[in-house]
């Protein structure tokens, strides 16, 4: 009940269209800007869909963090959890609903971006040099499992701070924490030169954390299969919905 409830409010919400128009505004202003550049600075040079595929995947932790932010908490500040609890709901179906509602919202922000980056790709690009019609199905489909874990780890934290001041930039200092990372570790797994120097431990770490972790998804193009972004994705929802489930139970709601 509180389930389809909260999907309903989701639809329907403003911060879920205003996040998805931003996420498409960003995504035009990108390929437009990279047309002009590279029109005035090489002749030669010419954008291919995959460099517009990019956009959004670029930034697309901040959107998705932004976009939980928006729709969940304002819940603390204007009582909507209090009724909730009121009415009878246990503290464990709340955070379930938002969670999962968080995922869904992340997904359907995904899609759509994506779909819109591929129309971008039809009318601003001299098409796919790499990608065939089977690695772009599989790319849709690990954009969004890890847009769905991606959601569920966002919202978790919005959900545990909310209620409190912290709760409107912790999803982002987490998210910039996260960004920078994963700069480091695909810089480190595949500079610019081509020879990557890492060995031993530090090596196998770096790469199973590219392998397996979600927030590495949306850093450029693809490059394990499949079955490893899933469990990555897996195990993160999995993460967050248990450590979150046992610290939100023990959360004093006002």
């Amino acid at each position: 009940r509180v389930l389809y409830s909260d999907l309903r409010f989701l639809l329907k919400h403003i911060s879920l269209k205003i996040c998805i128009g931003a996420a498409m505004g960003y995504a035009l202003a990108f390929v437009v800007i990279l047309k002009i550049i590279m029109s005035l600075v090489n002749e030669g040079s010419f954008l291919s869909g995959e460099d517009i595929l990019s956009a959004y995947n670029d930034i697309a932790i901040f959107f998705i963090t932004a976009l939980a932010v928006m729709l969940f908490t304002p819940d603390f500040n204007n009582g909507t959890i209090r009724n909730k609890l009121v009415s009878g709901l246990r503290k464990s179906e709340i955070f379930l609903s938002s969670v999962f509602s968080g995922m869904i919202a992340s997904i359907i922000m995904t899609v759509i971006v994506t779909l819109f980056e591929a129309l971008l790709s039809i009318i601003f690009s001299e098409g796919f040099m790499t990608f065939n019609l089977a690695e772009l199905s599989d790319n849709f489909l690990m954009l969004i499992v890890t847009a769905a874990a991606v959601g569920a780890f966002v919202t978790t934290i919005v959900l545990l701070f909310g209620g409190t001041k912290i709760s409107y930039f912790a999803g982002f200092v987490v998210a910039f924490f996260l960004n920078l990372l994963g700069s480091e570790v695909a810089t480190s797994l595949y500079p610019l030169n081509g020879k990557c120097t890492l060995t031993g431990a530090k090596l196998m770490l770096y790469t199973a954390y590219d392998r397996f972790m979600p927030f590495m998804h949306f850093e450029g193009y693809p490059r394990w299969d499949f079955l490893s972004y899933l469990t990555g994705s897996i195990a993160l929802t999995a993460l967050s919905i248990g450590i979150g489930l046992i610290i939100f139970s023990k959360k004093e709601i006002k």
